[in-house]
């Protein structure tokens, strides 16, 4: 499905909110600003090779749309935490003027362990590249659930310590479940719990692992094959040409079983609705 069958069938459905046509033209101009910043990011990895690989509904919306999720903004990419550091050099040596990327490598004040891409004048909770890293895991299923916990602990305690209660958008009960997590996480430092994180996702390099597993608070979600996962290809769509797993059936259907399968129009609007009003609330902040 492209962005015209999608605005066609809100429009003539009787759920098309107000004003659909301005607001979902204004969506797309968001839309294109991601995907000018999922290509900037292209370019600089295949400059350097630094190997990258479309992920989730990055995936998804160019194998199945040929571009970009009609009702989706948000880009997403898969890099072995092995190739972090020649990644941030990438970027710092190639990266276009009209882009930043942001990470706790260089911002101690980033509070997740993943690195983001935004274009300038937007900020990365809302408009991004969300570049999620990949380390392989232990043999023994034991033992791989005793390393995705420690992950996800450090990963998570690393949120908890540097989120900001003050920001407003947290929610009575999160706000509490993070006051207290800070209370607990008071004596410890956010440079030790980094070093600790560093040497656990080092153990098992990505790229020679029979299982990969994300590097951060979403560890326990998916167990990639690390025999398929880091063999990719070119693969051109109307939004760009990008890097994606030769595999990708493979991997779609673990992310989403059958993922050429349409959800009602409800729900697809929904969502748009709900990422606009959310870009809509950063914007100018």
């Amino acid at each position: 499905m492209n962005k015209d069958d999608f605005e066609k069938e809100v429009l003539s459905s009787d759920i098309c909110p107000k004003n659909f046509r301005d607001i979902y033209k204004e969506f797309v101009s968001y839309q294109k600003l991601a995907m000018n910043t999922l290509n900037e990011f292209h370019r600089v990895c295949e400059k350097n090779g630094v190997p990258y690989q479309l992920a989730y509904g990055s995936l998804l919306g160019a194998i199945r749309d040929n571009g970009q999720i009609p009702w989706d903004y948000d880009t997403d990419v898969f890099v072995p935490f092995e190739e972090k550091e020649h990644l941030i050099n990438a970027l710092k040596s190639d990266l276009d003027s009209n882009y930043y990327f942001y990470c706790p490598e260089n911002n101690e004040k980033c509070r997740h362990v993943i690195m983001r891409l935004a274009p300038n004048g937007y900020r990365t909770e809302v408009l991004h590249v969300d570049v999620f890293y990949l380390v392989g895991s232990p043999g023994s299923a034991i033992e791989r659930e005793k390393y995705v916990t420690s992950i996800k602990r450090l990963a998570d305690s690393r949120y908890e310590k540097l989120v900001s209660i003050s920001d407003g958008g947290l929610g009575y009960k999160k706000a509490l479940k993070m006051l207290l997590a800070k209370v607990r996480l008071h004596n410890y430092s956010v440079k030790k719990m980094m070093m600790q994180y560093e040497v656990i996702c080092k153990k098992y390099p990505a790229q020679s692992a029979n299982i990969c597993i994300e590097a951060d608070s979403f560890a326990d979600l998916y167990e990639f094959d690390g025999s398929t996962i880091w063999n990719t290809k070119l693969y051109e769509t109307k939004a760009g040409t990008f890097r994606i797993p030769i595999e990708y059936d493979k991997i779609l259907r673990l992310e989403y079983r059958d993922y050429n399968e349409i959800m009602p129009l409800e729900e697809r609007l929904g969502e748009m609705m709900h990422n606009y009003k959310k870009l809509k609330r950063f914007e100018g902040k």
